[in-house]
């Protein structure tokens, strides 16, 4: 069973299943180059209604969820730079 003990990070709440889920999603996402905003989508719907199969009373906010996925897929690392005098 998922706990829905919860945090506060910035003034956002969240509970431990929305960051199980977060993981998994990500997880989920690992073999894909390129996720799209509907890859994204549809392994949060699987994943929110895996965890609420163990837990029918879990709440977890799907856009959210999508939001801080999307947020944590999309970041940017540029390579190594040299720089020369």
């Amino acid at each position: 069973m998922v706990s829905n003990d919860t945090a506060n990070y910035g003034g956002l709440v969240k509970t431990a299943a929305d960051e199980k889920a977060k993981r998994i999603v990500l997880m989920m996402l690992g073999d894909i180059e390129s996720a799209t905003a509907e890859d994204i989508r549809s392994r949060t719907r699987l994943v929110i209604g895996m965890l609420k199969a163990e837990d029918p009373a879990l709440v977890i906010d799907e856009d959210r969820l999508v939001r801080e996925v999307e947020s944590a897929w999309n970041v940017w690392v540029s390579g190594p730079i040299a720089i020369e005098d």
